[in-house]
């Protein structure tokens, strides 16, 4: 079980980091040039025409559509390990008694 334990945390940091990318300890600009992280995507996206008064540029309709393409995956991704794999291995632990660990709630019988 920690094995699994082990790769699913794998998933889940990946997932992390094609949300969030590497992290500036000062900046955005220190970073090598990467893929684009999501969540950078979704705030230019969001941040960019919140006080505009004018058409969305060119610019934004691209965003959009990269994030239109790579979120779906992601999200599925994310929703099978939070439906399925976490609630399988929960089911493990309860089948051998595993002691109690932060998100799993106990059964009272």
């Amino acid at each position: 079980m920690i094995k699994k334990a082990k790769a699913l945390r794998k998933e889940l940091d990946g997932i992390n980091f094609t949300f969030n990318g590497y992290s500036a300890k000062a900046s955005w600009e220190e970073i090598p040039p990467q893929p684009m992280p999501l969540n950078r995507r979704l705030n230019y996206l969001t941040r960019t025409h919140n006080n505009s008064t004018t058409e969305i540029t060119q610019t934004e309709k691209d965003t959009y559509h990269i994030l239109k393409e790579e979120l779906p995956p992601v999200l599925e991704k994310l929703k099978r390990i939070s439906e399925v794999d976490i609630k399988n291995l929960e089911s493990e632990m309860e089948k051998i008694g595993a002691p109690w660990t932060p998100g799993r709630l106990p059964e009272l019988n």
